[in-house]
Formats: structure tokens, C-alpha cells, sequence
């Protein structure tokens, strides 16, 4: 059974109609080329030739790197076999200093959405059923600069109701999903 995404849950409640669809679309593009080439970075795997529209970006995120002590995992699908739905966090750290971990997702858009409150928040729930015995006590987003300063971390824990409630608003969301969607 192919679960449903935490991406494809919220997905329906995000407006992207003041956006041109060119534009959207360069976009993901771009965003997935960043992710790609993070990754390959982090795991040490041969990158190629950065196009100049993600290299301000990459060089964000390079910037900011030095502040993470450890990567638990990068870009890892995880499942939750009871609610029945998955989702790839971005990766999960722990920063220099810092005895617990933190659940960052990377985000190349400027203007920051609601949807990434209840996104990191359940990607924590599901870190939390893999990890059990870690300590994931922050989630955030990572704030990638446009112009190559360094990233932003934006620390979600406590914001608008706090990471539990951020998940209890995506169980509603998939209780109408997998509603909708049951044949």
C-alpha cells in the first residue's frame, strides 16, 4: 500500500494562485535542484556543475553548515504504518553545542508559508517513531538566502500553538484526506 505524503495532505490548502504558473513551476524546479545538490553535498557524493540559478542558494546553505554538529539522516522517507501516511524530511541534526536534535526543512522560497508549520511538525512525529530514543525537541525551517548570505534558521517549536498542535492540525487534514480519498 503507497501511503499518502505529508506534502500531498496539505497540499490542497495552499494557495498558489497569485503565483504565475511559469514561475511556480522554475521554482520547484529549482527548489528540487537544491535539495538534490545538498544532499550530495552532505553525503559526499560527487556534485555537478551547480546551475547559476541554485548556486546563491548552495552557497546559503554552506554557509550555514559549519553550525551542525551531527546529521542523524538527509532526504530519509519515513512512515507511519498506523495513521497510514510518509513523508521525506529534509534531514535531521544536531547543532554544535546543542545536546538535543532539531528537525530543519530546507526552504528556498522568500516568503515563508503556514504550511511549513504543520509539515515540520509531523515530519517530527515521524522522526520520532524511527528515532525513539532521540531527543527532537526544535523544528524549524531553514531559510535559504536568494542572494548567497547565510541561511536562517526559523525556529518553529514553540510558534502558533507548538509542534503538537502543528500535527494535530495535519491528523485532521489526513482524516479528510483519506476520507475523500477511500474508494
Amino acid at each position: 500500500m503507497d501511503y499518502p505524503s505529508v506534502t500531498q495532505v496539505i497540499g490542497p490548502w495552499i494557495d498558489w494562485s497569485n503565483v504565475p504558473p511559469d514561475k511556480l513551476e522554475f521554482a520547484k524546479t529549482r527548489g528540487s535542484l537544491i535539495h538534490q545538490i545538498i544532499y550530495s553535498i552532505i553525503e559526499g557524493l560527487w556534485v555537478p556543475e551547480i546551475p547559476d540559478s541554485c548556486k546563491p542558494y548552495i552557497e546559503s546553505f554552506l554557509l550555514w553548515m559549519p553550525c551542525v554538529a551531527e546529521f542523524v539522516f538527509v532526504e530519509k522517507t519515513l512512515k507511519d504504518p498506523v495513521r497510514k501516511f510518509k513523508g521525506t524530511p529534509d534531514s535531521l541534526i544536531r547543532f554544535v553545542g546543542d545536546s538535543v536534535y532539531t528537525l530543519p526543512d530546507w526552504k528556498s522560497p522568500y516568503v515563508q508559508s503556514k504550511s511549513w508549520l504543520v509539515q515540520v511538525g509531523t515530519y517530527r512525529k515521524l522522526a520520532q517513531l524511527e528515532y525513539p530514543d532521540l531527543p527532537i525537541e526544535r523544528t524549524g525551517a531553514l531559510q535559504l538566502s536568494p542572494k548567497g548570505s547565510p541561511a536562517i534558521f526559523r525556529d518553529y517549536t514553540n510558534e502558533r500553538g507548538g509542534m503538537e498542535y502543528h500535527f494535530s492540525i495535519f491528523l485532521n487534514l489526513l482524516c479528510g484526506y483519506q476520507f475523500f480519498k477511500e474508494k
